[in-house]
């Protein structure tokens, strides 16, 4: 099975993210649903919202070292692929 992995991200604007696939593939993905999740509230601030990067392996992304992290094994790597998938 070939894994997609992420290249690159880049905020847009609170909920949402353009991802890079590791194979050129563009994905805008909406992230609203984390937004209130316990924890995660500091993700609604655009300032700290803009410095989200590649975790290490390429699978999810996040903000502040990993402090917070969208991607496997969560529900977000899941729709992030489901939107990868999605896009031709």
């Amino acid at each position: 099975m070939n894994q997609q992995t992420i290249r690159s991200v880049a905020a847009e604007s609170p909920p949402c993210l353009e991802i890079v696939w590791r194979s050129g593939k563009r994905t805008r993905v909406d992230v609203s649903e984390f937004l209130d999740s316990p924890g995660y509230e500091s993700l609604k601030e655009p300032d700290f919202f803009a410095t989200v990067a590649v975790e290490e392996w390429g699978h999810g992304v996040e903000w502040d070292a990993g402090l917070y992290r969208l991607g496997s094994p969560s529900g977000a790597r899941r729709s992030v692929i489901a939107a990868n998938k999605e896009r031709p």
